[in-house]
């Protein structure tokens, strides 16, 4: 989630086409203009150029009001997060009567999902994620939402991509994202180089790669412009060939990899235990996080997460069934062993807590499955695992 400010930017930028039936301009001193591919935008040119603060109030719903700076140096602005399909009375506040301007952004485009909001206790925040479709090949879309599920920024992805997308908003303001791809889905696509861009779409970092390369799941902002990410690649267990993955944490700004490790490593110091009868995608890593010493790791068909530790490169524990945490529920109770995580498709790291997005779980037998979010609270120097929180 982000702050509502940071949706706001500005600067010298290339705006899209407009179309005349969605500005107005009262004199010669601001052009407010639109585009149909970016809906939820203003573009600004101010002439002449003035230092200031410009503010845009919806004329329908006091509350949504927007302001950004302007530059006496650029006659360029753009303003992002705005209702698409909707009137905005904007001006400079210094001189409202010669900067003063009406504007209606366009529609949203139909090929965008349809939310429906339930429930919300959301304030001023924004959630970005990653919409994709198996049947709807075209429907590959990052979204971001308000806390009342109004779509106030979209991005169709140039590479196609498939639903196996990761996407983080980094502590500028910007979006990280990539994934796909790399042999570990059904259909045959390209994925998605992980890189940083900005609200207009302009790509400022990118993983440093060439080749065909196979990125899946994971592409997460480590801040700094430090990107983690998982790559496809091809491990052997007992002569049998299976899905495996590395983990690469990037440096983007100076294109050098900071740490790498396969989990072919896992494997060859018997860490993991591999089920050969689902070859070849028997380990299946789709979730990674960096902490001070280690990086964790999802391993969807392992049924755990592991710690891999950052100077040896040796996997130091796994959290799952029958792995070297005992589970307790809430209460201090020791819990059965079927409420351990059956099919880890993603989790959050918060201080001593994960968030563990459980798509199989079995609380009463191994037909029964249910999707579930899990909090469990991990002591490390017990190595007891507890419940603190779910749901289903």
């Amino acid at each position: 989630m982000i702050p509502l400010l940071l949706l706001a930017c500005s600067g010298s930028l290339e705006t899209a086409t407009t179309h005349s039936g969605y500005f107005t301009y009262p004199g010669t001193s601001l052009l407010a203009s639109t585009s149909e591919e970016a809906p939820n935008s203003l573009s600004f040119t101010l002439s002449p150029t003035v230092s200031g603060t410009l503010t845009c109030t919806s004329t329908t719903i006091p509350e949504e009001q927007h302001r950004i700076s302007t530059d006496a140096n650029s006659n360029g602005t753009t303003l992002f997060g705005l209702l698409a399909d909707h009137t905005y009375h904007c001006m400079l506040e210094e001189a409202e009567e010669d900067y003063n301007a009406y504007v209606t952004t366009p529609p949203l485009p139909e090929d965008l999902p349809l939310t429906t909001l339930t429930f919300s206790k959301a304030h001023n925040t924004y959630t970005l994620f990653h919409y994709g479709d198996r049947l709807k090949l075209t429907q590959k879309i990052l979204v971001v939402v308000d806390p009342m599920g109004e779509v106030r920024w979209f991005y169709k992805p140039i590479l196609p991509t498939f639903i196996d997308v990761d996407a983080t908003f980094t502590s500028e303001g910007n979006i990280h994202f990539g994934g796909g791809g790399g042999g570990l889905d059904l259909l045959d696509q390209e994925a998605t180089v992980p890189k940083t861009i900005n609200l207009s779409g302009e790509v400022l970092y990118a993983v440093p790669v060439t080749g065909e390369y196979g990125f899946h799941h994971h592409a997460q902002s480590l801040g700094a412009n430090e990107s983690l990410t998982l790559l496809y690649q091809s491990n052997i267990v007992e002569s049998a060939e299976v899905h495996g993955s590395t983990l690469l944490h990037f440096d983007l700004t100076t294109g050098k990899t900071l740490w790498s490790w396969s989990t072919q490593q896992a494997i060859d110091s018997a860490a993991i235990n591999i089920d050969l009868s689902i070859v070849p995608n028997a380990i299946h890593p789709n979730w990674a996080a960096k902490r001070k010493n280690d990086y964790l790791i999802s391993l969807f068909h392992n049924k755990s997460i592991i710690s891999v530790g950052r100077e040896t490169g040796e996997v130091q524990w796994r959290l799952g069934a029958d792995g070297d945490f005992v589970l307790y529920e809430s209460d201090g109770s020791i819990a059965d062993e079927q409420r351990w995580f059956l099919g880890i498709h993603g989790a959050d790291l918060t201080d001593d807590s994960l968030v563990v997005y459980d798509n199989l779980h079995s609380p009463n037998n191994d037909d029964d499955y249910i999707s579930r979010v899990v909090r469990i609270t991990l002591d490390e120097t017990n190595m007891h695992a507890i419940i603190t929180g779910e749901y289903t």
